[in-house]
């Protein structure tokens, strides 16, 4: 906070950057994936009233297990599998756009990461760092 008060600015968070592209993209139904249950995605998006699904069950852990994977360096061709399952359920729930919530997701999707209703958080909130460092 006295970072952003001496700037005269309020910085944003990786979520809130993420949520004003979904308000941007104007979409009403997203997924949303991370490690877990991504409630710090799920309550900012009930705030909004936008609908949202997740991954639940065995591909829940399935995902959890690879992004650990990740984590740990061990990116692999069935970590890009289990992400691509992931992403393909959520599409099944006819969701307008995918919130990658977790930094390691789009590194398991290498190239897929960039289709055009998904949502990497990170390169968001890289983006507004750079605008705003050169503001």
């Amino acid at each position: 906070k006295q970072i952003e008060q001496a700037a005269g600015c309020k910085l944003l968070s990786m979520i809130e950057v993420t949520l004003k592209e979904v308000q941007r993209r104007q979409w009403r139904k997203v997924g949303v994936l991370g490690l877990g249950n991504p409630m710090v995605y799920l309550k900012p998006l009930e705030d909004l009233n936008l609908g949202y699904e997740t991954i639940a069950g065995e591909l829940r852990a399935k995902l959890d297990g690879a992004i650990m994977r990740v984590m740990e360096g061990r990116n692999d061709a069935e970590s890009t599998t289990i992400a691509r399952e992931a992403i393909a359920a959520l599409r099944a729930k006819k969701v307008e756009g995918i919130i990658l919530g977790c930094t390691e997701i789009p590194l398991m999707l290498k190239e897929h990461a960039n289709e055009a209703d998904l949502v990497n958080p990170a390169e968001l909130l890289a983006e507004a760092t750079v605008r705003h460092a050169l503001a």
